[in-house]
Parts: structure tokens; C-alpha cells; sequence
């Protein structure tokens, strides 16, 4: 019987601040980089539930106007928080049925 000889070669495999870095550095067109802080201002993200045919009003208005939701929903609490501190004339409330269909409309 003839004895094999098999040579093991050691692989140093990259440190974790490598790994790190890679990630860091990697960009793809799923994942753009956030911006810097000198790059522009910092964000923050929002989550809120929103009743399906809502959501899908928003989703049509976005298309026909050729605008992202995000784009839409800043714009939307902009203006909500430039009337705030103008100091709305009267008390709007939240969920009126008359704002609702006004809403509708606009959507329509």
C-alpha cells in the first residue's frame, strides 16, 4: 500500500473590520447609501398602518402624478405642519367624515 501525501494550505481568512468595510463600501441599486450628514439632512423613518383602500388611493395618485409615496407623505405633513404653526383658523379633527370625503375627492 502507497501512502498519500495531501498539502494543507492555511487560509487567513479577513478580519472583522474587513468584513465590515466591504459591506460598508458595497452599494446596489436595492440598497443606496443613506446621505451623510454634510450631504444633507438626517432622516428618520415612519411606519404607520393605513386601511387597504387608502393605501391604494395614495398608490394611484402617486403613478398619475409620476411621484414616490415618500415624496407624497413628506409633502402632505409639510404642509400639515406649516398650517400648525400658522395657527390653523379653527380645530381640524382627525378622521371628520367631511374631511374624509373631501379627501376622496382629491384622490378621484
Amino acid at each position: 500500500m502507497s501512502k498519500k501525501t495531501v498539502d494543507i494550505k492555511l487560509v487567513t481568512l479577513p478580519t472583522p473590520a474587513a468584513k465590515d468595510d466591504w459591506v460598508n463600501k458595497r452599494v446596489t441599486a436595492e440598497a443606496p447609501q443613506l446621505p451623510t450628514a454634510e450631504e444633507g439632512p438626517r432622516t428618520k423613518r415612519l411606519t404607520a398602518d393605513i386601511p387597504f383602500d387608502l393605501h391604494h388611493k395614495v398608490r394611484v395618485h402617486c403613478l398619475a402624478n409620476e411621484i414616490s409615496i415618500s415624496e407624497f407623505v413628506h409633502s402632505v405633513l409639510q404642509r400639515e405642519m406649516a398650517l400648525l404653526a400658522a395657527g390653523t383658523p379653527e380645530p381640524r379633527e382627525i378622521g371628520n367624515a367631511t374631511e374624509a370625503a373631501e379627501q376622496d375627492q382629491a384622490f378621484a
